[in-house]
């Protein structure tokens, strides 16, 4: 599977006015779940903290890739999202996120 057949201009909100990590993952989840990549939105949050508590998701350079592996999920795809403001998130570099990916962690990019 190309990176070119999960990518779906549906779920990218460049233009997110997300203020929080809680926020901004909810806003993704939920593009996901009209888009039809997700059927529960809560459950796939629950899914992205459970895989929180094993590292830190904020890579630095102002980016987190919270994910998880989730039931949740009827079909890969990756929601992205920008902010203008930065969010206070754990991260490696410790700066602020302003740009957010969310996907499903077992897909396999060629």
């Amino acid at each position: 599977m190309s990176f070119v057949n999960i990518f779906d201009k549906k779920v990218v909100d460049l233009n997110m006015k997300s203020t929080s990590k809680d926020e901004a993952i909810r806003h993704l989840s939920d593009l996901l779940k009209e888009a039809g990549y997700i059927a529960d939105v809560e459950e796939f949050v629950s899914d992205i903290y459970l895989r929180e508590k094993e590292g830190i998701i904020g890579i630095g350079e102002g980016i987190a890739i919270p994910h998880g592996k989730s039931d949740s999920v009827t079909k890969i795809g990756i929601a992205v999202g920008r902010c203008e403001d930065g969010i206070e998130w754990a991260s490696l570099d410790g700066k602020p996120v302003r740009k957010v990916g969310t996907w499903k962690n077992n897909c396999q990019f060629k």
